[in-house]
């Protein structure tokens, strides 16, 4: 995951990282996060690093 300087968000597999990449917006990564922290039902189910 890196923060780019035009206010986007770029995720990409570690294991591969000329792969391609995901990119969101500012508030759809924040949206994303807040999903994610929020939704307590897979929180054992997904990577530690989310």
């Amino acid at each position: 995951m890196a923060f780019l300087p035009n206010n986007h968000v770029d995720v990409h597999d570690s294991k591969n990282p000329s792969g391609p990449t995901l990119v969101f917006t500012q508030s759809e990564w924040s949206a994303f996060t807040a999903a994610r922290l929020a939704d307590t039902s897979t929180a054992d189910s997904l990577p530690v690093s989310w």
